[in-house]
């Protein structure tokens, strides 16, 4: 009874241990914690002055926008007025040639009408030259619609390439989860290896302890009170251990690193935030970049076309009044009459081929369609690239993932393998552990009985008792001894008991929160599975052979018991053959024995 309250005492007495390592661990992890939330503050305020100067030059870059499409629209209106004036200028320089060709009639004039008539001719034929050179409508609109569908297809392409990136990313989390999972699972490998080889050390020590308690079975007990003692002392210093403090620290600990964990996800989900807003507003900026860029080239070619109005102007400027300084009076003839036909007609086809070549696409307009078409075919094809890059990257990654799961798979089957060879392995122990206290139960009981024959023994084999006590004491005290001895090796072994089911009731946490691959295990585990079936057969015969040792235990105590009758009636014979036998006298009264005894 005093073992089995010393058994139930000291789970309680290595309990405190693990509230500190716990608490250690906790303050630790409270530690990293609150230096990784330290980290994502940083990162946060990083991100927000990065998101804010992007804000601040995307702002700009819109005033910088703003004010380029002011200009443009400006330099537009200018150029208008200048059409406006050369359109003006252009009348009153035909009004006054045909002024000057009505009035004139000189050589000079004609000469020079015939010059201006040449003149008008080069301009006519380089006009044509530039219509022949220039592409058809046909062509341009084929290049547009070669344009719009490239640019439909890149935005297909662009569309799939995000969608091949999120699949992608999906998939390298999953594939990240999996393989955390694998890692607990090695993990859980290795802690259940190391369970297996401490219920191996334990079914060893009870194997043992069995073997001590075979030794001890016909010893007699005398220790009781001492070991009460000791189970009282041990109750009173577990009780003195803060438990309750120690677990209320240990609580805490664990609501600290909850929360620290909570407000860690809160600021990873702010970073993820930022960097996605700070995405937008690089994304935006580029944008607007483009948009400048193409204002500032646009205000450029408005300026050059300005000036170049600017310069016709003047030119036609410097022409009206050269007309109005040379106008005569000159009359009319036949050949100022046909020149002024001439000049008509080839004014006319002038006027026509100009419209012709502004209503045509000049040659550096297609050139730029052109390198646009080639720019887009190669971003096609870069397209075309990524997206075989990220299907590649998504077949590997879907790969992986079903050969995680495969591995996860096993592992949750040698999981359940290994719970059920632990759940036979805990089963044994309990098994040992209840014959332990039946024999120990069974020695109690011999011993009680044992010491009733010694008593016995003692009042009816006085004589011989001088002798046999002093051997006996000898031999008792050599068995106090050896019962010493034993029992610190049972404390010893009980301590490691504790601290065994203290380290299995870790594991079994383990085996919960965690779910395991160990197909490497399985050959090492049969081996284990052989070994402990045949220790559970050694054990079961050791018991079985401890069991017929009692029997015949109580068979020698039986034929003691009949030695001891046999010896008390030795006595009582022996005793009346030492006393002599008195002849019988008889008295008549009491007077007469008196007389007699005196």
């Amino acid at each position: 009874k005093e073992i089995d309250e010393l058994k139930s005492v000291k789970p309680e007495v290595h309990e405190p241990a693990v509230p500190v390592d716990e608490i250690n661990r906790l303050q630790a992890e409270t530690d990293r914690l609150t230096g990784e939330i330290n980290e994502k503050n940083r990162i946060i305020d990083d991100l927000n002055r990065i998101r804010d100067e992007k804000e601040w030059s995307l702002g700009e870059h819109r005033q910088w926008l703003s004010d380029a499409k002011t200009k443009a629209n400006d330099l537009e209106k200018a150029v208008g007025e200048k059409d406006a004036i050369i359109e003006d200028l252009r009348k009153e320089n035909d009004e006054l040639l045909t002024f000057k060709l009505e009035t004139s009639g000189s050589a000079d004039v004609i000469k020079k009408l015939h010059e201006y008539v040449e003149n008008l001719e080069s301009q006519l034929r380089i006009s044509r030259s530039e219509i022949e050179e220039a592409p058809k409508r046909k062509e341009l609109d084929d290049l547009r619609a070669e344009l719009g569908r490239l640019t439909n297809e890149i935005g297909e392409k662009n569309r799939i390439i995000d969608e091949l990136n999120a699949i992608r990313d999906q998939k390298e989390w999953s594939l990240g989860e999996h393989r955390q999972w694998l890692a607990d699972a090695n993990n859980r490998a290795s802690g259940l290896e190391n369970a297996i080889k401490e219920k191996d050390t334990i079914i060893d020590a009870l194997r043992r302890e069995n073997e001590d308690l075979k030794n001890i079975c016909q010893q007699p007990q005398e220790q009781e009170e001492k070991m009460h003692q000791l189970a009282m002392q041990t109750v009173e210093a577990a009780r003195e251990q803060p438990i309750a403090v120690l677990q209320t620290e240990v609580d805490v600990l664990r609501a600290e690193v909850e929360r620290l964990i909570n407000e860690i996800n809160d600021k990873n989900r702010i970073i993820d935030e930022l960097n996605r807003i700070r995405d937008e507003k690089e994304w935006h900026l580029g944008e607007h970049r483009q948009w400048l860029s193409d204002a500032n080239n646009r205000i450029n070619a408005l300026e050059g076309m300005l000036a170049e109005k600017d310069g016709a102007i003047e030119s036609l400027r410097k022409e009206v009044d050269e007309l109005k300084a040379s106008k005569v009076a000159a009359p009319g003839d036949l050949d100022c009459q046909q020149l002024r036909e001439k000049i008509e007609h080839l004014e006319t086809k002038l006027r026509d081929a100009e419209h012709a070549l502004n209503e045509a696409i000049k040659t550096d307009i297609v050139s730029t369609l052109e390198s646009t078409v080639n720019g887009l075919k190669n971003e096609l094809a870069d397209k075309n690239t990524q997206i075989e890059h990220l299907s590649k990257e998504r077949n590997d990654a879907e790969w992986h993932l079903g050969e995680c799961k495969q591995w996860l798979a096993d592992a949750n089957k040698r999981n359940e393998e290994l719970s059920n060879s632990l759940k036979e392995k805990e089963d044994a122990v309990k098994a040992l552990r209840a014959a332990q206290n039946e024999l120990k139960a069974r020695i109690d009981e011999l011993e009680r009985k044992l010491k009733e024959v010694d008593v016995s023994a003692q009042s009816s084999i006085e004589a011989r008792e001088g002798d046999e006590h002093s051997v006996l004491q000898l031999t008792i005290d050599s068995l106090h001894d050896e019962l010493k001895q034993k029992e610190g090796e049972v404390e010893r072994l009980r301590k490691e008991h504790n601290d065994a089911e203290w380290s299995l009731g870790e594991h079994r946490q383990w085996l919960t929160d965690a779910r395991n691959r160990i197909a490497e295990l399985e050959q090492e585990i049969s081996k284990l599975r052989d070994s402990y079936e045949s220790a559970l057969k050694s054990a079961r015969t050791e018991v079985y052979e401890l069991h017929e040792k009692n029997i015949k235990l109580e068979e020698t105590l039986k034929k003691t018991e009949i030695t001891v009758v046999n010896l008390q009636k030795e006595k009582e014979a022996t005793r009346r053959s030492l006393i002599p036998e008195q002849p019988s006298v008889e008295f008549k009264n009491r007077e007469e024995l008196e007389q007699e005894i005196i």
